[in-house]
C-alpha cells in the first residue's frame, strides 16, 4: 500500500509576504487547515523521479481557501522570492496525515494496480486509472482478452473490495463488453 499521497501543486505566489497559491488534488480542500506541515517534492507521487530523501518539509503558518484554491503560508517563508521557489512543487502527506475515509471508500492511489474479477468470466485485467466524474469514479481497467473496459464503481456493479489482497469483485452490466 502506498504510504504517501500528494494533495496539491503549487501554482505560483500570492501577494509579497510569502503565501503560496495551491492547485489542491484532494476531495476535501478544508483538510490544509487542519495540517501542520506537508513535504514539498520537486517531483509527482507517481513520477519515477520521486524520491523521499528529496523533500523537504515544511511547517504551515496559515491555510485559507479562496474559490477553489488553498492559500498557504509557510514558516520560514516570509517573502515572494521564497514563494516562487516553490512554484511547481508538488505537496505531499503520508498516510497517517491522510483524510479518514468512511466505508466503502478508498484511496485512488490503493485501487490502481488491484486485479478485478467478474463473476462470470473470471480475470478482466488490472485498474490502470480512475477516472472521477463527480457523480461516481469510473475504474479504467487494461487485460489481455478483453483490453481496456470501463467499470462505473457503483454499488450494483462492485460487490467487494479487498485493498490488503488487491482484489476487485464485480459484476459487470449486460453489454459493457463487446464481444
Amino acid at each position: 500500500m502506498q504510504e504517501f499521497f500528494q494533495i496539491g501543486i503549487i501554482t505560483g505566489a500570492h501577494g509579497v509576504k510569502g503565501e503560496v497559491n495551491v492547485f489542491p488534488t484532494t476531495r476535501d480542500p478544508a483538510r490544509f487547515k487542519r495540517l501542520n506541515e506537508v513535504l514539498v517534492s520537486e517531483h509527482e507521487l507517481s513520477s519515477e523521479h520521486f524520491d523521499l530523501n528529496g523533500m523537504k518539509k515544511l511547517r504551515i503558518r496559515s491555510a485559507r481557501i479562496r474559490d477553489k484554491d488553498v492559500l498557504l503560508m509557510f514558516e520560514d517563508h516570509v517573502s515572494k522570492k521564497d514563494a516562487l521557489e516553490l512554484k511547481g512543487r508538488f505537496l505531499v502527506v503520508s498516510r497517517e496525515d491522510a483524510i479518514e475515509l468512511s466505508k466503502d471508500e478508498y484511496f485512488i492511489a490503493d485501487i490502481i494496480g488491484c486485479k478485478v474479477y467478474d463473476n462470470e468470466i473470471g480475470l478482466l485485467g488490472e485498474i490502470t486509472d480512475v477516472i472521477q466524474t463527480g457523480s461516481n469514479d469510473v475504474y479504467v481497467i487494461n487485460g489481455k482478452d478483453h483490453g481496456e473496459v470501463l467499470v462505473p464503481a457503483i454499488e450494483n456493479v462492485i460487490q467487494n473490495v479487498d485493498i490488503v489482497t488487491g482484489r476487485i469483485d464485480v459484476e459487470l452490466p449486460e453489454g459493457l463488453l463487446n464481444e
